[in-house]
């Protein structure tokens, strides 16, 4: 039995996608032998569109993982402008010596300047009951 172009189609972008041949073999209405067939046959295009179809899934990880930086950077200003409001009389001193002792060692070396990480804000607990 001849087939039309447009359900080898249907097979490779349902195939690509990751669909059995059980699955495809019901949406497309073709027999699943003869969707093994075209397996075999249609192998060079089947495997351009699955990488068509895995750079399309990276591109979307990558857009995802943009927008969750793009996020934790606003939050970050967010942080550090609410730091620069506070003052240090709550911090106990051998927090403040801690983070004093590490600023100057950044501004001495020729690094780059420390960041207020998770870690350093959870070292001066940006709230009013700091922990000793």
């Amino acid at each position: 039995m001849a087939y039309p172009e447009e359900k080898k189609q249907q097979f490779i972008e349902l195939r690509a996608k990751g669909n059995s041949y059980d699955a495809i073999a019901k949406a497309i209405e073709v027999s699943k032998p003869t969707l093994i067939k075209w397996s075999d046959e249609l192998s060079e295009e089947l495997a351009n569109y699955k990488a068509i179809e895995h750079e399309a899934l990276r591109e979307q990880y990558l857009a995802s993982k943009k927008h969750r930086i793009i996020v934790q950077g606003e939050q970050l200003i967010a942080m550090r402008k609410e730091l620069a409001k506070r003052d240090f009389t709550d911090v106990p001193t051998h927090k403040l010596v801690e983070l004093v002792a590490k600023l100057s060692d950044s501004l001495a070396s020729d690094e780059e300047p420390i960041e207020l990480t998770a870690e350093g804000l959870n070292m001066l607990k940006i709230t009013h009951s700091w922990v000793a």
